[in-house]
């Protein structure tokens, strides 16, 4: 004798529940995506935003990477001790890098 499947959600009927029958393999694309918003180093110590196609040195980089974390601060939109671990975490993954 078959035996009943439960299923709380429909009435037991076969012909109530969808379901979306696929092959099984995943969808792919030929193509990569792309981003417009890479950033692409314009020489030694400078980097060129690609939208505007502005050079724009490494010290200035930081300045606003730093001044964006202590606006967020006083911002409110970070707590201090976690901008404290955001910027230790840059400092010790900057220093990796060089060395």
């Amino acid at each position: 004798m078959p035996t009943k499947r439960a299923d709380n959600n429909s009435s037991g009927s076969a012909s109530s529940r969808s379901a979306v029958k696929t092959s099984g393999r995943p969808v792919t694309t030929s193509r990569l995506p792309s981003s417009p918003l890479r950033v692409v180093s314009a020489g030694a110590n400078s980097f060129e935003l690609p939208v505007v196609h502005l050079k724009v040195s490494e010290g200035a980089i930081n300045a606003m990477f730093w001044g964006g974390l202590l606006g967020a601060v006083a911002l409110g939109a970070a707590e201090p001790p976690v901008a404290a671990l955001i910027g230790l975490a840059v400092v010790i993954a900057r220093h990796r890098q060089t060395s």
